[in-house]
């Protein structure tokens, strides 16, 4: 007999197709170019995602991903779809909004303009030339002096641990029967159902 609950490997494989439909979306909105990092960018691809989650919830109980996996969102005690706030208030406990900050790690437009000419020389060097290692090994030059400080790759770190950490918080629930609702599922007063 199946369960009603969504057990935490379905809920996962529904997260992993929405972030793939939306990682989609911004390449096929950028036109096949990853994006710059910037505080506009991010607060837009952050909009995007949570009204994409939001909309979903509210009005067909689930998202795209969810359907593709079968399952779906509804309100406890009762099936009925999440209203607004409980949809929002999932979304943002379960993505927190993350104040954009000048990581260390991204660029400045000054530093990713010096990169940027200095491949360009390296690639107008060797234009006409068929060395390939030589090639190769001014381009690894050109990066090597142009890499982040090993604090930035720390800091980067740090904040992927924390996230893996804030993460392993929110879905704890997730594993626990019989409701298997995640922090997150418990404030907006839902459960996820195999549909």
């Amino acid at each position: 007999m199946r369960e009603l609950t969504a057990s935490w490997q379905r809920r996962t494989a529904a997260e992993l197709v929405d972030g793939t439909l939306l990682a989609a979306l911004v390449f096929a909105f950028h036109r096949g170019r990853m994006p710059k990092p910037c505080p506009a960018t991010h607060a837009v691809m952050t909009a995007v995602g949570y009204a994409y989650e939001v909309v979903g919830h509210v009005r067909f109980g689930q998202t795209i991903g969810e359907r593709m996996i079968g399952v779906r969102v509804v309100t406890y005690p009762g099936t009925n779809r999440p209203g607004w706030r409980a949809a929002l208030v999932r979304a943002l406990l379960r993505n927190p909004p993350l104040l954009p900050s000048t990581s260390p790690v991204a660029r400045s437009t000054e530093e990713q303009q010096a990169l940027d000419a200095a491949i360009a020389a390296v690639k107008e060097r060797h234009q006409n030339s068929s060395d390939r290692d030589a090639y190769r090994r001014d381009l690894i030059a050109v990066f090597e002096a142009h890499r982040p400080p090993s604090s930035a790759c720390l800091y980067l770190l740090a904040r992927v641990a924390i996230a893996l950490l804030y993460e392993a918080v929110v879905q704890s629930g997730t594993w626990k029967r019989p409701l298997r609702q995640g922090l997150h599922d418990r404030a907006a007063g839902v459960v996820v159902i195999n549909a």
